[in-house]
């Protein structure tokens, strides 16, 4: 089984805007989107795992509090945390507006799961 090592350390705060974020539960899960994505022209598919995952959803929750979509950003991010909290990975990556769909479709057809866009003025789910 692949390791998959958390990039939260350079991102101390998730920012999902003009993001596609999701949930894999485990790595070989993550791997599927991460090389489905990447045929896609997806880079820079972030990760969250363990401790350091932990923190960073804890982090980002508090933060969507005061976002413009704070409702629903702060109702994502707890399951995002709850996600992280039972070993799952949650993972988010900049996608093209024109392969969203795309994107989120690979995505949810491996398995992943809460999948949403969180644009410049709306928040989509898929």
């Amino acid at each position: 089984m692949t390791s998959i090592q958390p990039t939260a350390a350079s991102i101390p705060v998730c920012d999902p805007s003009g993001k596609v974020l999701g949930i894999a539960e485990n790595p070989a899960m993550f791997d599927a989107v991460t090389a489905a994505w990447t045929r896609l022209g997806v880079q820079g598919i972030e990760n969250w795992n363990g401790p350091l995952g932990v923190e960073t959803m804890e982090v980002d929750k508090v933060e969507a509090a005061g976002r413009i979509f704070g409702d629903m950003e702060l109702i994502m991010s707890q399951r995002y945390l709850t996600a992280v909290q039972s070993g799952e990975i949650v993972f988010a990556a900049v996608v093209e507006p024109k392969n969203i769909e795309t994107a989120a479709g690979l995505a949810k057809s491996i398995g992943a799961r809460e999948l949403v866009h969180f644009g410049r003025l709306a928040i989509r789910n898929f």
